[in-house]
């Protein structure tokens, strides 16, 4: 009776934790995500005036992607950017694990189901 009773307060803990982290997550993701939004929307019109201009003075598109491929490099050599980066692979290879562990668990639980029919 008690090991039910402390996966129900177990059960009930989270429920309440995830009730409560749910709109906090909303509001800073959220923000996080409007941001960035604004942000990429204001570089993409920069980016076009800046391109609209070069093409008018002359400039190649050599010289075009020469600049924007310089731009991206250093974005993405900043420390923040490459721990974010690795943030994000090391997430993504932890839900991979996850993923074929569920796998492995639901396959196993199928062929157990096949051996009793």
């Amino acid at each position: 009776m008690t090991s039910r009773l402390a996966k129900a307060a177990a059960a009930l803990a989270l429920g309440a934790a995830a009730f409560a982290a749910g709109p906090t997550a909303i509001v800073y993701v959220g923000g996080a995500v409007v941001g960035g939004a604004v942000r990429a929307m204001v570089w993409l019109l920069s980016a076009g005036v800046w391109v609209t201009v070069a093409m008018q003075e002359g400039v190649d598109w050599w010289s075009i992607a020469g600049r924007a491929s310089a731009a991206a490099g250093e974005t993405l050599f900043t420390p923040g950017v490459m721990f974010g980066l690795i943030g994000l692979e090391l997430l993504g290879a932890a839900a991979f694990y996850v993923l074929q562990r569920l796998l492995k668990d639901e396959e196993r639980g199928r062929d157990s189901s096949k051996e009793t029919q």
